[in-house]
């Protein structure tokens, strides 16, 4: 039973912890000569790499966008630059920022731009752009990886707090000293606190809350296992009790103010429900544990996706 709470508990320990901050990737937009279904395949790697590092505790794709904004209304999204039209994406999906993008071929040339913005301020906090040549759209797939680092490393700069350096306090010039008084101490002037920017808001959604909670499920169903052992302990002592009083004294069958009959009712009701209890334990320990383990694992799942 130890054994058993020590790697739940390790289990919730060393769950992986990400940033409580949601995402919302948009399609890109295909331009110049690259095709609508590249774009697309280029938009189903883009949204495996952002997830892939592991920056935002949920990432919405165009699956989850489509289903919440409908088919008609994600196309006229894909040129949303307005403060209105951001806010109305973020109410309707729940996110912190949005990723987007546009594919096009320039002569020879194949660019690739990602911008975020902030759903907050609906300032767009951070953006990339790589060029490469080639002879078709798989140029452009090589460039995901790296525009996405470079992106979301953008982004961890522009909302890192930035130290305001305290200005220079002026010098003060002690006053001449007189016999009569003592020359007054100087008052240090406070320094001005630094200032940094407001903390970003957690979001409560994405995989990690209610991963945590199903693997604080499974770690207290896995606990509750010494309900039915304690049933098996206990029915074992009853009936071990009622064995050992017949055996250690047969002859208390015989004698004092119940007759025979009486004392084996009592006797048999004892060892009855003592075996009873016992029986009930040993098939419920091995399922609440089962149980127990599999919502905890469930939970560790939930929590790494």
């Amino acid at each position: 039973m130890n054994i058993v709470l020590l790697a739940a508990t390790l289990a919730l320990t060393q769950a992986p912890v990400v940033a409580q901050q949601s995402v919302a990737v948009l399609p890109l937009e295909a331009k110049g000569g690259v095709k609508p279904d590249a774009a697309d395949l280029l938009y189903s790697k883009l949204v495996s790499t952002v997830r892939g590092q592991r920056r935002f505790s949920r990432v919405v794709g165009t699956k989850e966008i489509e289903s919440l904004l409908g088919f008609e209304k994600q196309r006229q999204l894909l040129s949303c630059e307005s403060s209105s039209c951001i806010a109305e994406v973020a109410g309707a999906l729940g996110v912190d920022y949005l990723i987007g993008g546009n594919v096009g071929l320039l002569g020879k040339t194949w660019v690739f731009n990602l911008f975020i913005t902030n759903t907050r301020t609906a300032q767009v906090e951070a953006s990339a752009s790589k060029e490469a040549s080639g002879d078709s759209e798989e140029a452009l797939l090589k460039l995901i990886p790296d525009l996405v680092v470079e992106l979301l490393s953008d982004l961890g700069r522009a909302t890192a707090p930035v130290a305001t350096p305290a200005p220079a306090q002026p010098v003060e010039t002690p006053a001449p000293q007189t016999a009569a008084s003592p020359a007054p101490t100087p008052t240090p002037a406070p320094s001005p606190a630094t200032t940094s920017s407001p903390p970003v808001a957690e979001d409560a959604g994405g995989g990690g809350g209610p991963g945590r909670i199903l693997m604080a499920l499974g770690a207290a169903g896995i606990a509750s296992t010494v309900i039915p052992l304690a049933m098996i302990a206990l029915g074992a002592a009853s009936s071990g009790g009622m064995w050992a009083a017949v055996w250690s004294n047969p002859e208390g069958l015989r004698n004092g103010p119940l007759t025979v009959r009486q004392k084996l009712t009592l006797l048999q009701v004892g060892i009855a429900g003592g075996t009873v209890a016992a029986g009930t334990g040993v098939v419920l320990a091995p399922v609440v544990l089962l149980v127990g383990v599999g919502v905890l694992v469930a939970g560790v799942v939930v929590n790494m996706l």
